[in-house]
């Protein structure tokens, strides 16, 4: 685990979309081993490489459908994601919801459920998962 420490505005949140790849530095070099960032395929390096930031998309759509939007050129069934699931750690709040993977999460919806801040950040971590098997799946 490596931690970024600093004053707001010192680029703790830049370094790691950088380092993944998201943006590419405007002066300087990233190397992934001896080759540069900029002169590799940008859809091999998000292949091999996943971010999880603090202000991620929290989609009001059901639980199931949050995890299978990170694998969006693949169909993906509720046994498709599992392993996603198991991987963040996302089965005990599944097992909460009223309707399990079928649950509406949207706050602004009728009879949907609201996640917390940490819940919201494991769907997150299992969407990328999901997406990071996807890619390794079509390659």
């Amino acid at each position: 685990m490596t931690a970024a420490v600093g004053e707001n505005g010192s680029g703790m949140k830049t370094l790691p979309e950088v380092l993944s790849g998201l943006l590419l530095p405007h002066s300087g070099t990233v190397r992934w081993g001896a080759r540069e960032l900029s002169d590799l395929d940008r859809a091999e390096v998000f292949s091999r490489a996943s971010l999880l930031t603090q202000d991620f998309q929290r989609w009001p759509m059901t639980a199931a459908l949050n995890i299978r939007i990170g694998r969006p050129g693949q169909d993906a069934q509720h046994e498709d994601l599992e392993p996603s699931v198991d991987y963040a750690r996302v089965s005990p709040i599944i097992a909460k919801l009223p309707h399990g993977m079928r649950s509406l999460l949207a706050r602004m919806c009728r009879g949907a459920i609201e996640l917390s801040g940490g819940e919201w950040q494991k769907f997150g971590l299992a969407r990328n998962d999901a997406a990071q098997r996807a890619q390794r799946t079509a390659s």
